[in-house]
C-alpha cells in the first residue's frame, strides 16, 4: 500500500512538471512554437519535399538507362535438324536438339537529342519545386502574422477587461456614495438606479469580452498544439513602438521585390514558356544511343545454332520522329502561347492589386500613429477632468449623473489608448506582411 501511494505521488509529480495547468507565452515563444507545431506548415513543408523529388525523378530521364533481363522458356522437345553434304563428308547443324531457351540481356540507352524537350521538362519541374518552396515561405509568413494577430488581440481584450474591472470598482464606490447621499437627502432614487444600470452595462460588456477572449485563445491553442484544458498566460506587453521610417514608394518597391505571390506568378510565367518549348520539341526528331549485350542459350546471333551459352553484342542509334498526329502538336503550342500571355497579364494585374494593398496598409499604419498622439491628449484631459469632477462630487457640487459621465469618459479614453497601441502593432505587422518583409 505504501509503495502504491509513493508511485501514485511520483506519477502526479511528473505530470505536474511535464504538463503544468498553465503555460507562459511571450510573443516570440508563441511564434517559435507555432512554426514548430503547425500542422498546416508541416504539410506545406512536405509538399516542397515531394516537389523536389518529382524534379529529381524527371531529371533521371537525362541520364543513361541501363537494364538487365533474364528469361527461361521451357519448350517441347525439338530434335536436331541438320544437313549432310556427301561430297564434303560434313554435317551442318541448322537447329540443335533442345527443350528450353535461356536469354540474358544487358541493355543500355542514352537519349542524345529530343529537341531539348528533356532539358526543358527537367527545368519545368525545377521551377515547380521553386513555386512550392515559395509557397512554404508564404505560408510561414502568414502563420507568423496570424499568431501575432491572435496574440495581440487577446492582449487587447485582456487590457479592456482590466479597464472594465477598474471602472466597475470605481462605480461600485460611486454607488456606495450615492446611497449615503440618498440617506442624507442629497441624492435621489433615480441617481442610485442610474449607477446600478451602468454597473449592469459593464457586467454585460465584461461577459461579451470574456467570450471573445476565450474564442481567440482556443484558436491560438489549436495553432500552437496546446491542449484546450491548459491555461495560457500571455506575458508580452505593448511597449512604445518606433515609427517605421518608410516612404510610400519605398514600401511599394519592397513589396514588388519581396512578395512571394509575385515570385510564384513570375515562375509560373516561366513554366508556361517552358511548356511551349516542350510542345515545340515534339516536332523535332528524337535520337538515342542504344547498346545490348546478350548471353543466350542458344544465341540466335551466332550461326549455326548451338545449344550452348554464347555471347554477342550490338550497338547503334535509334532515330524516331512524329510525322502526323492530327495537328495535336500545333494545337498544344497555340495553347501554351495563350497560357503564357494570360500569365503575363495576371502578373501585371497582381502588381496593381499589391500596390493597392500596400497603400491601404501604409495609410492605416499612419492613421494609428496620428491617432495615438490625439488619444494621449484626450486621455490626459479625461484624467484631469475626472480628478476635478471627483472632488466636486465629494463636495456635493455636481450631480451623480454628471460624475458618472466623467467616469465613463475616462474609461473610454483608457480603452481607446490600449486599443490604439494594439491596433498600431497589428497595422505595423500588416504593412510588413504587405511588403513581404514579415
Amino acid at each position: 500500500m505504501r509503495k502504491l501511494i509513493i508511485v501514485s505521488f511520483l506519477v502526479l509529480l511528473i505530470s505536474v512538471v511535464l504538463y503544468p495547468d498553465s503555460i507562459d507565452l511571450s510573443i516570440n515563444d508563441a511564434v517559435e512554437r507555432g512554426i514548430e507545431k503547425s500542422k498546416e506548415l508541416k504539410i506545406s513543408k512536405k509538399e516542397t519535399m515531394v516537389s523536389r523529388n518529382e524534379y529529381k525523378t524527371e531529371r533521371a530521364d537525362m541520364f543513361p538507362e541501363i537494364s538487365i533481363s533474364s528469361t527461361y522458356l521451357k519448350t517441347d522437345q525439338k530434335e536436331e535438324y541438320s544437313l549432310e553434304i556427301p561430297d564434303l563428308n560434313k554435317k551442318i547443324i541448322i537447329s540443335p536438339k533442345m527443350d528450353s531457351r535461356i536469354k540474358n540481356t544487358l541493355e543500355f540507352k542514352q537519349p542524345l537529342f529530343a529537341g531539348f524537350g528533356l532539358y526543358n521538362k527537367t527545368k519545368l519541374y525545377s521551377e515547380k519545386s521553386n513555386i512550392k518552396q515559395s509557397k512554404y515561405r508564404e505560408d510561414r509568413r502568414n502563420l507568423i502574422f496570424e499568431i501575432n494577430w491572435l496574440y495581440w488581440n487577446i492582449i487587447k481584450l485582456n487590457n479592456m477587461h482590466r479597464v472594465l474591472e477598474k471602472n466597475k470598482k470605481q462605480i461600485d464606490e460611486h454607488l456606495k456614495n450615492a446611497k449615503n447621499y440618498y440617506k442624507q437627502g442629497m441624492a435621489t432614487k433615480v441617481d442610485i438606479l442610474t449607477v446600478q444600470e451602468k454597473i449592469s452595462e459593464i457586467d454585460l460588456i465584461i461577459i461579451e469580452n470574456e467570450n471573445k477572449t476565450e474564442k481567440l485563445k482556443m484558436k491560438l491553442k489549436n495553432i500552437l498544439d496546446i491542449s484546450t484544458d491548459r491555461k495560457i498566460i500571455l506575458t508580452s506587453k505593448i511597449e512604445k513602438i518606433d515609427n517605421m521610417n518608410y516612404e510610400k514608394d519605398e514600401c511599394i518597391e519592397k513589396a514588388l521585390n519581396n512578395r512571394e505571390i509575385i515570385k510564384q506568378v513570375k515562375i509560373n510565367t516561366e513554366i508556361q514558356s517552358l511548356k511551349n518549348k516542350i510542345a515545340k520539341s515534339g516536332l523535332s526528331p528524337k535520337l538515342s544511343l542504344i547498346g545490348k549485350y546478350h548471353y543466350d542459350k542458344p544465341n540466335n546471333s551466332i550461326q549455326p545454332l548451338e545449344n550452348e551459352y554464347k555471347e554477342s553484342w550490338e550497338i547503334g542509334f535509334s532515330l524516331s520522329m512524329d510525322i502526323f498526329k492530327g495537328g495535336e502538336r500545333f494545337y498544344e503550342i497555340a495553347k501554351t502561347n495563350l497560357e503564357e500571355e494570360k500569365s503575363e497579364i495576371f502578373l501585371e494585374n497582381l502588381k496593381d492589386n499589391i500596390k493597392s494593398q500596400v497603400i491601404n496598409a501604409y495609410l492605416d499604419y499612419n492613421k494609428y500613429v496620428q491617432k495615438i498622439e490625439v488619444i494621449d491628449k484626450k486621455l490626459s484631459g479625461a484624467e484631469e477632468n475626472y480628478r476635478i469632477s471627483k472632488n466636486m462630487y465629494n463636495e456635493g457640487l455636481i450631480k451623480s449623473s454628471d460624475f458618472l459621465k466623467t467616469e465613463t469618459s475616462l474609461m473610454k479614453a483608457e480603452m481607446e489608448k490600449l486599443n490604439a497601441l494594439v491596433d498600431l502593432r497589428i497595422s505595423e505587422l500588416n504593412l510588413k506582411k504587405a511588403m513581404g518583409v514579415l
